[in-house]
């Protein structure tokens, strides 16, 4: 899969910010140390506690830049119109890295690359993609919610690709994972897979939702759910409200087929 320059730059110009952000660290690291050290010997106290101080400062920007940088990559996929950047972040993200976070980054690359192909309706390789991932290799800060995502996109591809054996199995390792957000998706899937049977629950009509991207899953399967009743004005209705959407994005490419299957 292919990106254009714009996709390029973007994911690229964060991975050159987050670097220069770092070196600029170290250096202003080394150099209070030093003066805190040279301060120490010759028993200054308060200016040993200034420079303390001033690493505290420094560490606290660092990590502000850092869950900055998380925010908007996140908001890349949320968009709905930005999932190239997204994922092609997490894929420089890991060719940079070095260490042991180079093995936590190629995680996080098959969890964004999972989450792209699922988007964009490639649900086999999404599933192959989600697999890979070895959760073993992550923080544990981060753990729980990667094998929470990677159940999650797993299940739903499981649904699309009618196998009902991993979708159960997925379902239920969602199910156990201790993910503050967890017992939601397990009620969303449960909504998904209601709908994709051809029966009808009112859960889209009624849940509140804040992404771009969440709004557009909401409006698709709400628009399936009003075929599932025979209401077909309304589900194109629905339907016609994705029209101006990322064309790439399978709810967008299959509900502008509803549509016109529907006229």
């Amino acid at each position: 899969m292919g990106f254009n320059l714009n996709n390029i730059r973007r994911a690229r110009d964060l991975i050159l910010k987050e670097k220069q952000v770092n070196i600029t660290w170290y250096i202003y690291s080394f150099v209070v140390l030093g003066v805190g050290l040279y301060f120490y010997y010759l028993d200054h106290f308060i200016v040993l506690m200034t420079m303390v101080l001033l690493m505290y400062i420094g560490l606290l920007v660092v990590l502000m830049f850092r869950r900055k940088r998380l925010q908007v990559v996140q908001q890349w996929l949320n968009n709905g119109n930005l999932i190239e950047e997204y994922r092609l972040y997490y894929e420089l993200a890991y060719k940079k890295a070095r260490g042991i976070q180079k093995k936590l980054f190629l995680q996080e690359s098959y969890l964004a690359d999972g989450q792209y192909y699922f988007l964009t309706g490639e649900f086999e390789k999404a599933y192959h993609v989600l697999s890979q991932i070895d959760v073993t290799k992550t923080t544990k800060k981060s753990r729980v919610t990667i094998e929470m995502l990677r159940a999650y996109y797993r299940a739903l591809c499981a649904l699309y690709l009618s196998n009902d054996s991993a979708f159960e199995t997925n379902l239920l390792d969602l199910e156990h994972n201790n993910h503050s957000h967890s017992k939601v998706r397990v009620e969303k899937l449960l909504a998904i897979s209601t709908i994709m049977k051809q029966d009808t629950i009112n859960y889209f009509k009624e849940i509140t939702v804040q992404s771009k991207l969440e709004k557009i899953e909401q409006g698709y399967y709400q628009g399936l759910n009003l075929l599932n009743v025979g209401d077909v004005q309304g589900a194109k209705k629905q339907f016609q409200k994705l029209r101006q959407e990322n064309i790439k994005l399978f709810y967008v490419k299959n509900a502008r087929k509803l549509e016109e299957r529907h006229e």
